[in-house]
């Protein structure tokens, strides 16, 4: 596995409300020649550095032959706006 070369993944996200609930519909598409081993996602606030937390996910890691995909989902519960001190 260390000499396999670097997957090249395409990701295509869409988010939804649904009542109290966030869903991330994930879809990962192996464009390259090269599978890919054991892809995890990981939902993030917006600051791109703290993960969401609890979130559900549809499956853990995943893996994809060239020319596959997979879709996957992700839910957790709404963040509430924090109310601004005045």
């Amino acid at each position: 596995m260390n000499r396999l070369g670097e997957a090249q993944i395409k990701t295509m996200v869409r988010t939804a409300a649904d009542g109290d609930e966030q869903r991330v519909k994930v879809v990962l598409e192996n464009v390259g020649s090269t599978a890919a081993i054991e892809l995890k996602l990981t939902l993030l606030e917006a600051d791109g550095k703290t993960r969401v937390l609890p979130a559900y996910y549809s499956d853990n890691y995943v893996s994809l032959l060239p020319g596959k995909r997979k879709r996957l989902l992700c839910s957790t519960r709404k963040r509430r706006r924090r109310e601004q001190s005045p």
